[in-house]
């Protein structure tokens, strides 16, 4: 009976362990991508024909939007589980960041933001604490902690990214590449590396 114990919570300490792993790369890449005009906003500026503090603008956007998509989202979460709103949210920041890349005026740069704030609002913080909440429960406290430190380090890895990409391809350019980001790299994360939801436990949530 112990080492059936013993196994189970190997098995759960396993299991949060791939999840802990797929989130922190798949939220390293979604908080690290959004630190686009810290980098780029002299030449965001510049191309638009707007003031800098118009740009950092869009990140205030982005904030208000995830604010307000929030409790939206509260419905989805429980009927459909954390795993298909950050699919979703994935590719709805890819869709951001195409628009993002088309803009040519201060308003499509605006609707850019308000995309990726919908996305932020499915896929980042509040939605990978959900699933680790579904994935560990009253475990859950300390795998959450752990995503918290990796996810700081999203602007380490990718301010120097998104340097060298504007640098070699231009804002425009890099926004393509990580809306490809967005599909190629988190999006099969979310599809492939997270748990399914069991039947039971929607139709338990929908009752």
């Amino acid at each position: 009976m112990a080492g059936t114990s013993r196994a189970q919570f190997l098995g759960i300490d396993r299991q949060i362990g791939g999840v802990l792993l797929v989130l922190a790369v798949a939220q390293v890449f979604g908080w690290g991508t959004l630190g686009l005009p810290a980098i780029a906003g002299h030449r965001i500026a510049a191309d638009l024909h707007v003031s800098l503090p118009m740009v950092f603008g869009g990140t205030s956007t982005l904030y208000v939007t995830m604010g307000l998509c929030g409790p939206l989202l509260a419905g989805p979460f429980r009927r459909v589980g954390a795993r298909r709103v950050m699919m979703t949210g994935s590719a709805v920041a890819g869709l951001g960041f195409v628009a993002l890349a088309c803009a040519h005026g201060a308003a499509g740069y605006f609707i850019a933001w308000t995309i990726l704030g919908m996305a932020g609002s499915a896929a980042l913080s509040t939605a990978a604490y959900i699933m680790l909440n579904e994935v560990a429960g009253r475990n859950a406290k300390g795998a959450i902690g752990a995503l918290m430190l990796v996810t700081g380090l999203s602007s380490s890895i990718f301010w120097p990214t998104t340097a060298f990409l504007a640098e070699a391809l231009g804002w425009r350019g890099t926004c393509l590449v990580y809306a490809a980001a967005m599909l190629l790299v988190c999006l099969p994360l979310y599809t492939f590396g997270l748990p399914r939801r069991a039947a039971h436990e929607a139709e338990t949530v929908s009752t």
